[in-house]
């Protein structure tokens, strides 16, 4: 698990009391995220969450999972108990059919739709986060609808293309889809939120590749910078003070021709 690396170490599980210590040497943090890995598949979790809020009681805190272990009520309210407050759900497809494929587990679909489902009962700001990549984009269309039938009351749709480090690194030629084909996708799931009244944001897509219309559901820049990178062209475009920039993993695998600045009068 890591509380603040990204992307994370390679092959490093620390212990509780490493991560405590870690914590220790915090100096007033803006924000904690734990994620992984998947965290909720340490017994030390909730012992960690309750030694967060504890050691920074006005830090905000997040937890980013699949959402599996929070589809048992039981550990849900555990973790509730513990200070859990905020979680961010990965979902990687509108449907079986693509999820589980992606997970390569069978009824991981199921599950993380009900620990969506029961965070949201047990009060919890829950964030849906849904990663643009080969085997997903074109079924982001989707996604809106089915929060909207089976998960009211998260705070927000989260779409974002991948980064391409850890398996996507390893698979890239399998995940690997330009921007400009993601983009016509991205822009009808937008319109599908607005119909059904689902929150959306979208994070890591330039906004030099989606319609003029869109471009306010961006969330500017969410990661360090050191992760994203600006081609020489977007220094002469009007957005590139509120773009989000290219994932620096994006421009060297794919290149960044695609990338033409906007230029407003």
């Amino acid at each position: 698990m890591c509380t603040s690396i990204m992307p994370p170490p390679k092959d490093v599980d620390p212990t509780t009391e490493q991560i405590i210590t870690h914590l220790n040497g915090l100096d007033e943090p803006d924000i904690i995220i734990f994620t992984g890995g998947e965290p909720t598949l340490r017994p030390d979790l909730e012992e960690l969450v309750r030694y967060v809020h504890n050691r920074f009681p006005d830090t905000p805190f997040r937890l980013l999972t699949n959402g599996r272990r929070f589809s048992y009520r039981d550990y849900t309210e555990r973790m509730v108990a513990a200070g859990v407050d905020e979680v961010e759900v990965s979902l990687c497809g509108p449907s079986p059919e693509v999820h589980d494929v992606v997970t390569r587990t069978p009824g991981s679909f199921i599950q993380s739709l009900e620990g969506i489902r029961n965070l949201v009962s047990a009060g919890v700001h829950t964030n849906v986060r849904y990663v643009l990549h080969e085997l997903t984009y074109k079924s982001v269309v989707d996604v809106p609808d089915l929060l909207y039938r089976e998960a009211p009351g998260i705070g927000q749709l989260v779409v974002m293309y991948m980064d391409i480090i850890g398996n996507a690194l390893r698979h890239r030629k399998q995940l690997i889809v330009p921007y400009r084909d993601v983009a016509p996708y991205v822009e009808r799931a937008a319109d599908a939120a607005v119909e059904r009244g689902v929150p959306l944001a979208l994070y890591h897509i330039p906004s030099c590749v989606i319609a003029p219309a869109y471009r306010h559901l961006s969330a500017g820049i969410t990661v360090i910078e050191r992760r994203i990178t600006y081609p020489p062209q977007c220094e002469r475009c009007s957005l590139r003070s509120s773009c989000c920039g290219v994932w620096k993993t994006y421009a060297k695998d794919v290149g960044t021709e695609e990338f033409v600045p906007v230029i407003e009068p």
